[in-house]
């Protein structure tokens, strides 16, 4: 017998629509069709895609796709696409793995949703009630040091994205766009704060839970938050917006927001469950689909709603929950309609992804409009000039694809933005490749549009670094921060483009009028970094990580990583200097690690005489004994046996005359685990050659404060 829930309550807006909220009173649930039947509608599904499918791939210049198709409840047909990977020409096939990217939120979601039908965590309740008893360093780094705020955030606040996070904290310090629970904010981060609370309360890794809530009673075999060795040979490459194959870096930990690997089909019995509330109370099913917050477009109108994990939108008389994703180069889109029991999901292995996802959505479904193609969002349509540019690129150039703006002409709002920011792109790819007069045509052809662009300024800057005009880059980089006072991320970006074209001088000077412009961000600081150390300046890379990680303590980040791994791979250097290196190192310790005070006291003259600033207003002189055991005295009074403590060179400045050396040192100590920025201080050595080897006669030691800077000699 066929059993049928009436389930009630999608309230939404209609995009660019003031009129009030519409209810659906009967969503009658997904149903099995016959296998006859079944059978027909699939071969009409593959007859009738077939030909436009492969066409819109062609002129969007993605490689591949799957789809999967939802009709009377049931997965009525998948098809598959093109190829996996443009350099192997390998097909894409029902069994091909993907990222969902963002459609690893909805899975989630329904997962929390089934614990809070169990009542293991409550919609309203503070996540913070349920760490409380958890080590947060743990479970939740950003919140060890956070604003105290993210303690009033809910799981109806993360499901409804109404946290007041950013998307993601990329390592950085937590912060707010918003006090929680104001207003809607798109955000990857307030899932990872979810995740932490769900697996606390419910005892469970999170691999597990959602191996039990969902994978296995929705036999979605194929499916898992983190890589596993079974992808290999059937898991899609990444397509950049030219249809490059890019390599993809694979998930060893799980995000919720964003890791999910599964295929078409898998995700499509997903969206069966998802349509009829398999596994949740008709109560948790409606508040899961209920519309819980108003998103506006880009021009501050009703756009859509939000439910709890999932989209809820108007499609004329319908009403449909939907979700996009998007990891880049591999992007995914579904849209179901609960009361019409059909539905479709599209994984994508193209940059230009999203100029398809509303063509086949509004084919399959037989609507006029789609969520993805509404003011919120500012992907290029296929018939879009951002569009025709990019193929003109494709076949001629960045010559050609100024030409076809050019001809393209200008078009109002987000379709001349669109543009001019594929022109800016473009042109940077044009940059990388040597091509400075294609850079400076696309960047003109952008300019003309668009002459305040701040995309085309820094572009622009780019090419005159490349040109070997210095000053021209900055002023070109003044003008577009005058333009967009935060372009810190495109300025990187650029530089990024410099270094993988091998000019790597160039990318330098760049990501040093970031840390000029930017000089509170951790990743700036990473960013010049990372290139001094592809040009073999180590102790300037070493220098620039530590900065890095002094303003963003966060354990596990890239900078503390490359910081650990330069520090840990050197080579010894001759000489006082590597005494003195030394030292530093000996006297940083991982947790559960002792320090060897013995080798310690044998780096110094019996008789060396050492000077600390133990307070703002006091020096305290020690023995060498003395200053070993003050050194024991601090850790066990700040309680670091069982945790890390690191003094960092920042930089270093020796020389030597004859069987004498000194030695001034720009250091920061820090304990990474207390997420506090790093104390930063300035030592002074002298150092004596004794039975043919350095030793150590006097350390004075400063803390960098106001009124206290650091010697010209090594600073940064």
């Amino acid at each position: 017998m066929s059993v049928r829930r009436f389930l009630t309550g999608l309230v939404l807006v209609a995009c660019g629509s003031s009129a009030a909220a519409t209810s659906v009173a009967s969503l009658p649930a997904f149903e099995q069709g016959s296998r006859q039947s079944a059978s027909r509608r699939a071969a009409s599904w593959g007859e009738s895609l077939g030909g436009p499918i492969t066409g819109w791939l062609k002129d969007a210049i993605v490689p591949g796709m799957a789809i999967a198709v939802i009709e009377d409840g049931r997965v009525a047909w998948q098809g598959a696409f093109g190829v996996r990977d443009a350099d192997s020409k390998a097909p894409v096939t029902e069994d091909t793995v993907f990222e969902a990217a963002s459609l690893s939120k909805p899975v989630f979601a329904y997962a929390v949703m089934k614990l809070v039908d169990r009542g293991v965590i409550a919609l309203d309740r503070p996540l913070a009630e349920y760490l409380a008893e958890a080590d947060l360093k743990e479970a939740y780094p950003p919140a060890v040091s956070g604003d105290v705020r993210w303690k009033r955030i809910t799981a109806r606040m993360v499901l409804s994205h109404r946290t007041g996070f950013p998307n993601w904290f990329n390592n950085a310090p937590m912060r707010f766009l918003f006090d929680p629970g104001q207003r809607f904010s798109y955000s990857g981060e307030g899932y990872s704060l979810l995740a932490a609370a769900v697996t606390t309360a419910a005892k469970r890794s999170f691999n597990d839970l959602l191996r039990e809530l969902v994978f296995e009673p929705l036999a979605m075999k194929a499916s898992s938050y983190v890589w596993r060795p079974d992808y290999e040979g059937r898991f899609t490459t990444g397509h950049d917006l030219l249809g490059r194959p890019g390599p993809r870096p694979r998930a060893s930990r799980p995000v919720a927001g964003a890791s999910l690997y599964t295929t078409a089909g898998d995700y499509a019995r997903f969206l069966v469950a998802l349509g009829e509330g398999t596994g949740l109370s008709r109560a948790i099913w409606e508040e899961m689909t209920r519309a819980q917050v108003e998103v506006l477009g880009r021009d501050d109108k009703p756009c859509f709603s939000w439910g709890l994990g999932v989209g809820v939108y108007r499609a004329g008389a319908a009403t449909t929950l939907w979700h996009w994703g998007d990891n880049g180069n591999l992007n995914a889109y579904f849209e179901i309609v609960p009361a019409q029991r059909k539905g479709v999901v599209l994984f994508l292995n193209g940059q230009n992804a999203h100029a398809v996802t509303p063509l086949v959505t509004r084919r399959v479904l037989g609507f006029e409009s789609t969520a993805i193609a509404t003011s919120y969002f500012r992907y290029p349509a296929m018939d879009s000039p951002a569009m025709a540019i990019t193929r003109a690129f494709v076949a001629g150039g960045a010559q050609a694809a100024a030409k076809a703006a050019a001809e393209a002409g200008r078009r109002e709002g987000v379709e001349d933005l669109g543009a001019t920011e594929r022109l800016a792109t473009l042109g940077a790819i044009a940059l990388q490749r040597g091509d400075l007069g294609g850079a400076r045509a696309a960047a003109d052809a952008g300019l003309e549009r668009q002459p305040n662009a701040a995309s085309l300024l820094v572009l622009t800057g780019g090419i005159h670094v490349a040109m070997g005009d210095r000053a021209a880059m900055e002023a070109a980089f003044r003008r577009a921060r005058e333009a967009t006072p935060d372009v810190e991320g495109r300025i990187n970006s650029l530089g990024y483009t410099l270094l993988r074209g091998g000019r790597v001088d160039e990318a330098i000077a760049v990501f040093e009028y970031n840390v000029q412009a930017y000089p509170q961000s951790a990743n700036v600081y990473d960013s010049l970094a990372e290139a001094f150390e592809k040009k073999g300046e180590r102790e300037k890379a070493i220098r620039h990580y530590a900065r890095a990680v002094s303003i963003a303590p966060a354990p596990g980040s890239s900078s503390s990583l490359a910081l650990k791994r330069l520090l840990r791979d050197a080579g010894p250097s001759s000489g006082a200097d590597e005494v003195v290196r030394a030292l530093y190192r000996r006297v940083t310790f991982e947790a559960g690690r002792n320090v060897d005070w013995e080798q310690v006291r044998a780096m110094f003259v019996p008789e060396a005489v050492i000077v600390l600033r133990t307070s703002r207003t006091a020096m305290t002189v020690f023995d060498r004994d003395g200053f070993v055991k003050d050194f024991v005295r601090f850790i066990a009074e700040a309680k670091l046996e069982d945790r890390a403590f690191e003094e960092t060179i920042l930089a270093i400045r020796t020389e030597e005359t004859g069987e004498v050396a000194r030695a001034t040192v720009h250091y920061a100590a820090r304990v990474p685990s207390d997420g506090r920025p790093a104390q930063e201080g300035v030592d002074v050595f002298l150092l004596m050659k004794r039975e043919g080897a350095w030793r150590i006669v006097s350390i004075v030691n400063e803390i960098v404060r106001p009124g206290v800077p650091v010697p010209d000699e090594v600073r940064r």
